[in-house]
């Protein structure tokens, strides 16, 4: 399916659904139920590398969306541009760059799946996958991909465009099994059916094959990788300037739905009924966390207690980091382009990392504690950066969860990168 034909079949599915009134003007259609009808239409946006039905959306210039706050839980309405029929809604013409648009936006990459593949069948083997799987293809991959550009437009200069305005060329930061940097070629759009200006050749090595070839060719000098930190004092954390201090609101009551399901169910607030959110539906789950929210916030010893234990998870993690420096893992945060570090938590047991803490350097030279990730949420992010070889952030499969090795324990550690919302 070309884009101007998916365009079509989007709005062409919008326009049959009922509409409601939202913000004050009519023609919306509730987000959720717009998903619905697309699946039910056999469109499923995760094909095309994205993770949320609204960032799909709001890829395409013939939407707009609207947020109403008025309930408990916030909901989403879509409605066509065209179909408007009061002005404004704080709605703006074109597109935000975000890591979720960026790439896509600015180039057609074909079946988004057997794009994703290309590149790993061509880069240095890794994992690219969660042990557990993923309804996205690569998503480690996917992510990494999205990120990068990002960021190399965010340096602007890094995408490099030929001469005769023919192609444009960048760096995707993987390299081969022969440690050959891997780019990625693009040529310029002629057809009437795709919106952007660009469309992917291939993934190539300079000089090597045909597109390698036309990287020769076409351009006098390559482009660099991105960018991530100036010195390698960025990439540690610095022990002079003491422990983080935590925004604890924001990490154990606003992120509660971060933290292992064994420290909620251990720490939880008396009377509240702890459930298993794994086989409940996305709203199920935002109903259930916003309840325990307000269930910790009136229950101070709870609060208390979690705060506590958070605190000498924090303790424990700096003893590790004084042990060994590598302990703690840089991070990229797109939201300010700027580089944090992963510090690991140990909530459950000492001797098992569960979570991760995200910190990051004040002016003042103190660090902040910003908020907490789950491993796999972790280890996505800080693949970002470069391929890592951490003693505690890695891929491990369900089962290890309750075998866990010496390699996890903070007496022995070994040796030792995200629109990701805080």
């Amino acid at each position: 399916m070309q884009d101007l034909e998916l365009s079509n079949s989007l709005r062409d599915i919008l326009r049959a659904m009922p509409k409601t009134e939202a913000g004050g003007s009519t023609g919306w259609v509730n987000l959720a139920n717009y998903g619905k009808e697309l699946i039910s239409n056999g469109i499923d946006f995760h094909v095309y590398g994205f993770n949320k039905l609204r960032e799909f959306i709001e890829d395409f210039d013939i939407f707009e969306t609207y947020k109403d706050e008025t309930k408990a839980l916030p909901v989403y309405y879509v409605r066509l541009i065209s179909d408007r029929n009061v002005p404004g809604l704080n709605f703006t013409p074109g597109r935000k760059l975000t890591p979720a648009n960026a790439l896509t936006g600015w180039a057609f990459m074909g079946h988004y799946p057997s794009m994703l593949e290309s590149l790993r069948s061509i880069a240095l083997e890794e994992e690219w996958d969660f042990p557990e799987g993923s309804e996205e293809p690569h998503p480690i991959l996917s992510n990494y991909i999205k990120y990068t550009f990002y960021k190399l437009q965010r340096e602007g200069n890094k995408v490099f465009v030929s001469d005769d305005d023919e192609y444009a060329v960048f760096n995707t930061g993987l390299v081969d099994r022969r440690y050959l940097p891997i780019y990625a070629l693009f040529r310029k759009n002629r057809r009437e059916d795709i919106r952007q200006k660009w469309y992917l050749v291939d993934y190539c090595i300079e000089g090597e094959n045909r597109a390698g070839k036309t990287l020769v060719s076409k351009f006098a000098k390559l482009p660099g990788a991105a960018h991530y930190f100036n010195t390698v004092n960025d990439m540690v954390y610095d022990l002079r300037a003491g422990k983080p201090v935590l925004d604890i609101e924001h990490i154990i009551v606003e992120r509660i739905n971060r933290f292992p399901q064994e420290f909620i169910q251990k720490n939880a607030p008396t009377d509240f009924d702890v459930q298993d959110t794994t086989d409940m539906s996305q709203e199920e789950r935002e109903e259930y966390f916003e309840r325990l929210r307000n269930a910790i916030r009136d229950d101070m010893e709870c609060y208390r207690n979690m705060a506590g234990r958070l605190e000498d998870a924090l303790a424990l993690s700096l003893r590790r980091i004084k042990w060994n420096y590598k302990t703690a893992v840089p991070v990229y945060y797109a939201a300010k382009d700027r580089l944090c570090l992963l510090l690991p938590l140990c909530l459950v047991r000492d001797s098992v990392v569960d979570a991760a803490l995200v910190v990051s350097r004040t002016q003042s030279g103190r660090y902040q504690g910003e908020t907490i990730y789950t491993l796999d949420w972790a280890y996505k992010c800080a693949r970002i950066i470069y391929h890592i070889d951490s003693d505690w952030l890695k891929l491990r499969k369900p089962e290890d969860e309750d075998n866990e090795t010496e390699q996890s324990t903070v007496d022995e550690p070994e040796t030792d990168d995200g629109q990701f919302n805080f």
